[in-house]
């Protein structure tokens, strides 16, 4: 199900951290693809539609009166974060919300940043699904027209800004412990709510870390022995040409490209082509994806020595019949992901 939404405006411009709040990027993404944000054409998901559309994200949901929440696929080090994101919001109901948040835990448990449909704003926090009101005011814009949003969340504060314009600021007593960040919307009736989402960033101090909930134990009948590589620190990334899943060609290397597996005991490689030699240390995580539930299969790591452009990890296991991802990430920043089938 696709819902088809005009781009936000191109002027939209990156707000620069003051220097209160100055933090590393950690994260960013312009909705090319998914890329590890939920994806309900791919899970079935049934409370809300999560899609990219014409390089936005966007969110549907199909619930009343129940927050659909899109995790980011990376979090940051701590509760301190900084969390930005174009957003458009269109609905037909006065009471509709779009936003983003901070501190986001497992449940639905965060800091949530809003613009509401009838003009207004809000700081929420969202603790098991229900809503303490933190602050709000008048929005002075269309939200229909969409705005940068930015969340800053330090500590017990709490900055919402608009646009490059501070708009309230609110106390978090707790400080907040929840590492996640993410985007969100909320519809008082089913399907009445279209929000928009584009170039997200995530900045804070330290490296990013993955924020997919998982196991971390892997499973008995995969290991991480199975990962390989053509190379050999860490460096500046060169950019990425192309990366795939390929079969194993029988002799422990990367053969036949593919998105489909046979059922069974099996090498599958992710393969990485860069314009220049690589150093980093780079990671991949497996996951099976059964419909809203991932389990983490397992992680490897490769020391890339800078000698080489053409580089792998696979994972070793035996395949069961369902769908697959593999999240990449260099020096911790996460990079891409890819999906594969096994029937």
């Amino acid at each position: 199900m696709r819902i088809p939404l005009r781009p936000l405006a191109a002027t939209l411009a990156l707000v620069i951290a003051p220097a209160a709040f100055a933090q590393s990027l950690l994260y960013s993404h312009d909705f090319g693809q998914t890329a590890g944000w939920p994806d309900s054409d791919v899970t079935g998901d049934l409370s809300a539609v999560y899609t990219v559309v014409g390089g936005e994200y966007l969110i549907n949901p199909l619930r009343n009166l129940s927050y659909a929440l899109a995790p980011a696929p990376v979090g940051a080090p701590s509760g301190d974060m900084v969390v930005e994101s174009d957003v458009r919001l269109v609905a037909s109901q006065p009471d509709s919300r779009a936003g983003i948040a901070c501190r986001v835990g497992d449940g639905l448990n965060f800091i949530a940043f809003n613009m509401i449909a009838s003009g207004g704003f809000e700081i929420v926090r969202v603790r098991n699904g229900e809503a303490e009101f933190l602050s709000r005011g008048p929005l002075g814009i269309d939200p229909a027209g969409g705005a940068r949003l930015r969340a800053e969340c330090q500590g017990s504060e709490l900055r919402f800004s608009i646009d490059g314009r501070e708009m309230a600021r609110a106390s978090d007593p707790s400080g907040g412990t929840n590492h996640g960040a993410g985007l969100l919307s909320l519809s008082p009736v089913v399907a009445a709510t279209n929000a928009a989402f584009d170039n997200f960033a995530l900045y804070g101090g330290g490296a990013a870390v993955a924020s997919q909930p998982a196991s971390n134990a892997a499973p008995s009948d995969f290991d991480n022995s199975g990962f390989s590589s053509a190379g050999g620190g860490a460096g500046l990334l060169p950019a990425l040409s192309d990366m795939a899943v390929h079969a194993d060609n029988g002799m422990g290397e990367p053969g036949e490209r593919r998105t489909v597996f046979p059922v069974g005991q099996q090498q599958v490689f992710v393969l990485m082509e860069f314009e220049q030699p690589v150093r980093a240390n780079l990671r991949a995580d497996w996951y099976a994806v059964r419909g809203v539930d991932e389990t983490r299969l397992l992680s490897g790591n490769l020391q890339a020595s800078g000698e080489s452009t053409r580089l792998y990890l696979a994972a070793n296991g035996n395949f069961s019949a369902g769908l697959y991802r593999v999240d990449v990430y260099a020096d911790s920043q996460y990079i891409d992901q890819r999906e594969f089938s096994v029937y």
